[in-house]
């Protein structure tokens, strides 16, 4: 086998597995859509779609995963094609985890007993929607092979991190003045947690993009990939 034929056999390869991953990108974002809309309006019918495409994505991870260690023990790529190989990889785990907190989203909401106040409503309205851009721009960055874009992301993970913590000293206040709410704040705080969860590994991806790209990852004040506990 030329060598010719071999690095067109590996790109025909990675092309499968990008456009798989873009499939499970889509997946993940709608996961997501469906996981904010049950927790903003109350919606059950949305809770429970978020929670069944959650299956979808974990089967999209299992096939990229295996993909890849497959051209890896068989192909042995180095240099950038190899560094591709691993950011293909980590990205996909990256978004299986970014299921598993949209679904928690959607299990916490339909547990609450109380509508949020106006004020926290706001917040978690910010945190969602800030932490979904932020994962629509990684993903397109991705598919772009736009570092400077990949960079902006994970730079911009500092302003979702003010509004989290906005979210969460707002809730210990309103279980301070009314122990009635106490019971869905607490549900709350364990979805203000994933959302602010989808916005770090939103960074992960950044600096995944980085690394396959320019071979370097930004530093990000976080635990990395494999350090980070998985969702409920």
């Amino acid at each position: 086998m030329t060598d010719e034929h071999t690095l067109r056999l590996f790109d025909e390869e990675i092309a499968a597995m990008r456009a798989a991953l873009a499939r499970m990108g889509e997946t993940v974002l709608r996961e997501l859509d469906d996981a904010v809309v049950a927790l903003l309006q109350g919606d059950t019918v949305a809770a429970q779609t978020a929670i069944r495409r959650d299956a979808d994505v974990d089967t999209l991870h299992l096939r990229v995963r295996e993909e890849v260690l497959e051209l890896l023990a068989r192909q042995a790529p180095v240099g950038r094609d190899l560094r591709e190989a691993i950011a293909l990889e980590r990205v996909s785990a990256c978004l299986e985890r970014i299921g598993d907190h949209a679904k928690n989203c959607a299990k916490r909401t339909r547990m609450l007993d109380r509508r949020p106040s106006a004020q926290v409503l706001g917040l978690l309205s910010s945190l969602a929607g800030g932490v979904r851009a932020a994962l629509a721009r990684v993903l397109e960055a991705y598919a772009g092979h736009d570092a400077t874009a990949a960079e902006q992301v994970r730079t911009g993970d500092a302003a979702l991190d003010r509004i989290y913590n906005d979210l969460f000293a707002g809730l210990l206040v309103e279980m301070q003045a009314d122990s009635h709410r106490i019971v869905s704040c607490v549900q709350l705080l364990f979805v203000a947690r994933s959302l602010e969860r989808i916005g770090d590994y939103a960074t992960n991806i950044a600096e995944e993009v980085e690394f396959a790209l320019i071979g370097s990852r930004g530093v990000a004040a976080r635990p990395r990939l494999d350090t980070i506990e998985r969702a409920d």
